[in-house]
This record gives structure tokens, sequence and C-alpha cells, in this order.
């Protein structure tokens, strides 16, 4: 049996979550509700769910401010959100699983699924900890980076630039760590985008090749050699430049 906590501050939302829960999730049990982030820190206090299901927007605060006036969570977390441009962003990159509302069928089912493969462990106390500090701060610091030796939280200062290597691409540290993840590059283009990070971050990036992101900081030089133009970061890596991406590189850079 599932045991929820259902928080949310308006009453048909908790409503339709609780049938949509107990029609699809039969071996699921509601073991508790609250409507603000009073009682919601009471009721996280006093029950032991195996989920919770929070909303971000209270009358009285936040989910988020829920979860900082208590310890770790010992138990799976869905957050639930109204479109939030930045909400949606702090999830996403934190790794942290997340429902929009209106919340659909297929969706929950999913969320569901997941939440009974997933572990409570000191990975997800630490992803926990960095979104709230991402809330706080309203900055995104660090990127979650799940790879077959673990997790990595790396902060966004420390990437020097991104490598494309088929479906994997390799992220190197501007101490000289290389971390290999099973993403196509393109999934890393947020890190250029005013629509994906880049307006929540002092990094900048661009997408300087078709198998290239670049910190934009990190340039010392642009050459024209006989095999093409590049550039060269401050560690002595020489990069290539994309013949059609030069020009806009050259303008992005004369502007910081």
């Amino acid at each position: 049996m599932l045991n929820i906590c259902i928080i949310d501050d308006e009453y048909d939302a908790r409503l339709l979550l609780r049938e949509m829960l107990t029609e699809l999730v039969p071996d699921s049990r509601i073991i508790g509700e609250a409507h603000s982030k009073k009682t919601a820190i009471d009721l996280l206090k006093n029950m032991q769910p195996d989920a919770v299901f929070l909303d971000i927007d209270l009358k009285d605060g936040s989910g988020f401010e829920v979860l900082s006036a208590l310890p770790p969570p010992q138990y799976a977390l869905v957050f639930a959100t109204a479109f939030d441009a930045f909400a949606l962003k702090a999830f996403h990159y934190n790794a942290i699983d997340y429902l929009l509302k209106p919340i659909g069928q297929e969706e929950l089912k999913k969320a569901v699924g997941r939440i009974k493969k997933s572990q409570v462990t000191t990975d997800f106390h630490l992803q926990i900890k960095e979104l709230l500090l991402t809330a706080q701060t309203r900055r995104i610091e660090k990127l979650v980076l799940h790879t077959t030796q673990g997790v990595h939280f790396l902060p966004i200062a420390d990437i020097l630039h991104l490598e494309s290597a088929g479906n994997y691409t390799t992220i190197r540290t501007i101490g000289g760590e290389k971390i290999v993840v099973s993403s196509h590059i393109g999934n890393f283009d947020y890190l250029t985008s005013n629509e994906g990070i880049a307006q929540y971050t002092t990094d900048l990036f661009f997408r300087i090749h078709q198998s290239y992101i670049i910190r934009m900081s990190a340039v010392r030089k642009l050459m024209k050699l006989p095999e093409g133009d590049f550039v060269i970061l401050e560690n002595g890596e020489k990069i290539p430049v994309a013949r059609r991406r030069r020009d806009a590189f050259v303008a992005a850079m004369s502007v910081l």
C-alpha cells in the first residue's frame, strides 16, 4: 500500500487528485491532506507518508517554504504547479519530479510509477537541498548530472566546455575533470538560451559548433587557420568554430 499526502490550497484540486489516485492507483491510500503552509508543516511532522504531492503556490507561502521548515524528506516528492517558468526550470535542472496543472491521468500514472521505483537516498536529499537554494536565490547555480558513477552536482561556474560524441556528451571543467553523460549535446542548449537558464545564471555559453558548447568568458583568441576558424580557450584547448555560427559568436562576444 502506497501511503500518500496531498498538499494543495484548492479544495477542488485536492478532490480531483484524490479521485484520480483512487481510480488509477488502487494500491494507494490518502493518509492526509493540507491546504496551507502551516497545515502542511503540521501534517508532515506527524505523518509518515511514502509519497507527497506538493503544490508550489499556497495561499500563505510556498511548497518550498514547507520543505525548508522540515528535516530532509524521507518520502518521495512530486511537485505540482500551474505554469511557472522559473519553477519548471528549477525542477528540470535539479532532476526533481513535477506535474503541470491541470494534472492529466497519464502523467499521474507515470509519476506514481516513478515513485514506486524511487528510493530516498543521500543524492535525493542533495537534490532537494539544491532545489531549495535555487528557489531561495532565484539563481540556478548547479547542474544535476546522472552518470554511471553516480550523481554529480556540478557548479555551472566550473564548466569550461561541452563536447558531443553521438548520444553522449563530455562536460569538461575548468579544473580538468571530464564528466560523461548519456545525453545528446542538444539537450544542453538551455545553457545558451534565455528560454533556458541563461537568464538565471551569470555564466554565458555559446553553441559554437554542432559538437561544442563553450563558456564565453574562457575564450582567449579567435584564430583563422588553414583548416578553418578556431577559438583558443584559457586552458589552451582549440575548439572549431562552425562557419555559419562565426558572425553570431563574434557579435555575442562583443557585448560581453
